[in-house]
């Protein structure tokens, strides 16, 4: 446990993206739901995260923001689904559409919320800079 805020903070295990994140779903989905996000994401906001974390609570078995670029911001799971994140060819503009693609085969109900932006590469901070407005001057 984290002395300030109370939250528990571990390593994160070892393998590709997608072994990281099944670790954390197979960890920590015995508790009850997961979500599960990056970093690299600023409109996702507390709103995004409560609407996903309900729909979760209601019954749907895995809920996404989907990434401009193909990938996704936020995935959420209410067990663990280890065949959502094998052979995904990881980084490119296909994991998405992998993703659903497995979850069809697995026959996963699948939730996808809106499409959001993340940074990825230098030309995605000019987009940043204006998102964020005056206050973004340097």
């Amino acid at each position: 446990m984290h002395r300030t805020t109370g939250v528990r903070c571990l390593v994160q295990a070892s393998g590709d993206l997608g072994e990281r994140m099944h670790t954390a779903f197979r960890l920590h989905c015995a508790q009850g739901p997961l979500l599960l996000t990056g970093t690299d994401c600023p409109p996702l906001t507390a709103n995004h995260l409560r609407r996903a974390a309900q729909a979760l609570l209601d019954g749907e078995e895995a809920v996404f923001h989907p990434a401009e670029d193909g990938g996704y911001v936020l995935v959420g799971l209410r067990r663990p689904q280890a065949a959502l994140f094998e052979n995904i060819t990881w980084s490119t503009d296909a994991v998405m559409a992998q993703t659903r693609e497995r979850a069809s085969i697995e026959g996963l109900r699948l939730r996808e919320f809106e499409t959001l932006w993340d940074l990825d590469v230098p030309a995605d901070l000019t987009r940043w800079r204006a998102w964020l407005g005056p206050k973004a001057a340097p």
